[in-house]
């Protein structure tokens, strides 16, 4: 009797180690710690992304005020303000050149920044107007476009 036992006591902690495994498998991914009420990493956001100062003219400029969104979760920021308009409301919180990490949830990008703490932006992806299929995200209001090509949204 005791060798029935210890067989099924085995086959027991085999199928809870599968189901466990299995479990892991298919959880999402989240960023900061896998904590599900914090979000996840959009994988359309991942990239380098531009200030682009609209004119009044037909054309607009890409600036060197870039955040780039990292896959695995980490934001590398460098903000050159004087060339942004309302840049300091938009961007409160966060340093001329700042990291962290970055998820998102709910139309809002949230970011731990590693020198000023937590804070968020009201994100939208929108087409650019003005420039034929080329996506933007709109960060509090300050459109950025993609520094290499991509599809429209």
């Amino acid at each position: 009797m005791k060798s029935v036992t210890h067989k099924y006591s085995i086959s027991v902690m085999k199928s809870a180690a599968i189901v466990a495994f299995l479990t892991f498998l298919s959880a999402p991914v989240f960023a900061q710690g896998n904590d599900p009420q914090q979000g996840q990493i959009a994988p359309e956001l991942v990239g380098k992304w531009c200030y682009i100062k609209t004119g009044s003219s037909t054309l607009d400029e890409m600036s060197n005020s870039c955040i780039t969104l990292n896959g695995d979760g980490t934001y590398e920021l460098n903000l050159e303000r004087s060339l942004m308009i309302n840049s300091n409301s938009a961007f409160q919180g966060l340093q001329e050149a700042d990291s962290g990490t970055w998820w998102v949830k709910d139309g809002w990008i949230y970011y731990n920044s590693s020198s000023q703490g937590k804070g968020s932006m009201r994100y939208e992806k929108v087409n650019h107007p003005r420039i034929e299929s080329t996506p933007t995200i709109v960060l509090n209001g300050i459109i950025f476009c993609p520094a290499s090509p991509r599809d429209p949204w």
